[in-house]
């Protein structure tokens, strides 16, 4: 019985490490700091919002892919080649982006940064409708 709990301990903690290993590879990023974001032109902003909430208003100079399209992975990467690039990923406060940050990782991408507090938090002066 000793040595099944301990096997037991062992794999809940592999997977546990596992896990955290995907995650550690996303960065994140307040939406209240992303002023210097927008100011790079190295930097890539993706909306991953639906086309309702980014025409209601978006990060100026931001991509739109609607992570609830079904060709979500493939408009990501016809738009955005370069995987080595920086994205910063948001949506309306966090949730989104972080599964979409998620789905980046696992096609390769090597610079993600999920924008914490999303649109919500964004400074007023850097949303726009055009």
């Amino acid at each position: 019985m000793k040595l099944f709990k301990c096997m037991f301990t062992v794999a809940l903690t592999f997977i546990f490490l596992s896990a955290c290993a995907q995650d550690s590879k996303i960065k994140n990023h307040p939406a209240k700091q992303l002023e210097t974001v927008t100011t790079n032109p190295e930097n890539i902003l993706l909306d991953v919002r639906t086309d309702e909430e980014y025409d209601a208003g978006h990060v100026r100079n931001s991509i739109h892919i609607n992570i609830y399209s079904e060709k979500f992975e493939e408009e990501v990467l016809k738009t955005i080649p370069d995987k080595t690039k920086t994205v910063y990923v948001y949506c309306k406060s966090g949730k989104r982006s972080m599964q979409a940050s998620e789905k980046l990782v696992a096609l390769g991408y090597e610079n993600i940064i999920n924008v914490t507090g999303g649109i919500t938090e964004t400074p007023e002066s850097l949303i726009t409708t055009d």
